[in-house]
C-alpha cells in the first residue's frame, strides 16, 4: 500500500496555514492497484472517502496579490478510475494522481 496526504497554504507564504485536504491511498492486492482518496474534514480530525465518481470543492485561499486580497480555488479529489489511469508501473516505481497544482515530492516504495 502507498498513501500520500496532499495539503494546501489557506494562506500565500504560511506553512503555519496549511490545512490537510486529502489523503490518496494505492493499494495493491491480487495482481491488480485499486485507488482511492479521502477527503479531510474542517475541524482536520479526520477523512472520509471520497465517492466513486470523485468531487470537487471551491477554496478561499488569501492571497495578497489577489484582487481583493482573496483568490478561490477549486480543488479536483479523483475518481477512482483517475487514480487507475495515473498509475505508471515500471518494475517497483509507481505514482499517485497529482493534478498539476498538487505535485510535490516523489513517494518513495517503503522496503521493510
Amino acid at each position: 500500500m502507498l498513501a500520500r496526504t496532499v495539503s494546501l497554504e489557506t494562506e500565500r507564504g504560511n506553512p503555519a496555514s496549511r490545512r490537510r485536504l486529502e489523503t490518496q491511498i494505492l493499494h495493491y492486492a491480487g495482481g491488480t492497484w485499486r485507488g482511492y482518496t479521502y477527503q479531510w474534514n474542517d475541524e482536520q480530525t479526520d477523512a472520509t472517502l471520497v465517492a466513486a465518481a470523485g468531487t470537487d470543492q471551491t477554496l478561499t485561499v488569501t492571497d495578497a496579490q489577489a484582487p481583493g486580497g482573496k483568490r478561490r480555488q477549486t480543488w479536483h479529489f479523483p475518481s477512482r478510475a483517475e487514480c487507475l489511469t495515473a498509475i505508471t508501473l515500471g518494475g517497483l516505481h509507481s505514482r499517485l494522481h497529482l493534478g498539476p497544482a498538487q505535485q510535490g515530492p516523489r513517494l518513495r516504495r517503503h522496503r521493510g
